[in-house]
């Protein structure tokens, strides 16, 4: 729901990732967002990467000096929360009167989560029932999302020295389902692939019903590809954006062979894993993948992931959620695989 109506809204939506930091002003009005300008810094000083877990002036002087290159103006803002930090589940509990709920919720929780209830924000909502099937069984399928307090207060902290007003603090997997996902989208895995980590959502009816994390990304290929020839991490990248996955399937270069494996063994064994994880929830299977962030640009990735899984797979592309400016297209399409948890916290205020 937007937070204004009928009314010219502006709003940043930042993305604080584990490398970089994204961010986008957005205005326009309810139902209708304009971009007006957006950014991309690297999360690094000193020749080290910084994380929303430490030093919180040092991140917030990152954020100001990309508002200040950007030429933003938007100070009320929408951040995400780390997906490392954010525990998502599932709960099946039996169908009962709409005032008992928050009580059941909080006794399964304290089973569940890995700090006391005391320490945890917990936000859930209530699953729409697969079909009649299901409804006749009596029982209730909850998502539950819990992030401890003090992570919270750190992020809070950093858009404060910012200098922004914080409206709204969501998972990135709501972001992401906001950018991405069509209207009515069925169900769909996002597999999020970053520098050193990804996630994999999948969504049904559009709403993340499964969320796992791991902490394989572009990195990973590239130590992979390094240990293996004996090279430079730079020289390991070089190889990965040249050759990417081999279609021809000899694999005979040593750095095919590296890249091929990490895919294999890791990704493609994870998103079978979070298959029959949304299997087991009896929801159906997923009807397609949509890929995002800076891993989705591997050579080949998207058309082996559909040839080895027989699912339909596409690249993600935020920007067809916002009116862009026509001169823009061709940089925007450059960059669409890193921007959609920033677009979609945007997105949150139309």
């Amino acid at each position: 729901m937007p937070f204004f109506k009928n009314k010219l809204t502006s709003v940043l939506g930042v993305d604080l990732g584990t490398s970089s930091v994204k961010l986008v002003d957005l205005r326009g009005t309810a139902g209708k967002a304009s971009l007006a300008t957006y950014g991309i810094a690297e999360l690094s000083r000193g020749g080290g990467t910084l994380t929303p877990y430490e030093k919180p002036e040092e991140i917030a002087e990152v954020i100001q000096d990309l508002i200040s290159q950007a030429h933003a103006s938007a100070t009320a803002t929408v951040g995400a929360l780390s997906s490392l930090s954010v525990f998502t589940t599932v709960l099946s509990l039996p169908a009962m009167p709409e005032r008992e709920i928050a009580q059941a919720i909080q006794w399964e929780a304290r089973k569940l989560l890995p700090l006391p209830l005391e320490k945890m924000k917990l936000d859930w909502h209530i699953l729409k029932p697969e079909n009649s099937e299901a409804k006749k069984q009596q029982t209730m399928d909850i998502i539950l999302t819990a992030a401890p307090t003090d992570v919270i207060e750190r992020y809070l902290l950093i858009f404060k020295i910012a200098g922004l007003s914080l409206v709204g603090l969501e998972t990135e997997a709501a972001a992401i389902g906001r950018s991405l996902l069509p209207p009515h989208g069925g169900n769909v895995l996002v597999i999020d692939t970053g520098a050193t980590t990804t996630n994999l959502i999948v969504f049904s009816d559009n709403t993340p019903v499964v969320v796992r994390h791991s902490d394989i990304g572009g990195s990973t290929i590239n130590h992979n590809i390094a240990n293996a020839l004996n090279v430079t991490i730079e020289r390991a990248q070089q190889f990965k954006h040249t050759l990417g996955i081999q279609m021809s399937g000899e694999y005979t270069h040593p750095a095919a062979r590296a890249i091929k494996f990490v895919i294999d063994n890791m990704i493609i064994q994870e998103v079978r894993r979070v298959a029959g994880a949304f299997n087991d929830m009896g929801r159906g299977v997923i009807d397609s993948i949509i890929l995002t962030g800076g891993g989705s640009l591997l050579k080949n990735f998207p058309i082996y992931l559909q040839e080895i899984l027989k699912i339909p797979v596409t690249i993600g592309n935020p920007w067809n959620k916002v009116s862009c400016p026509p001169g823009l297209a061709q940089e925007l399409e450059y960059n669409k695989e890193a921007m959609a948890i920033a677009i979609g916290l945007g997105l949150k205020l139309f």
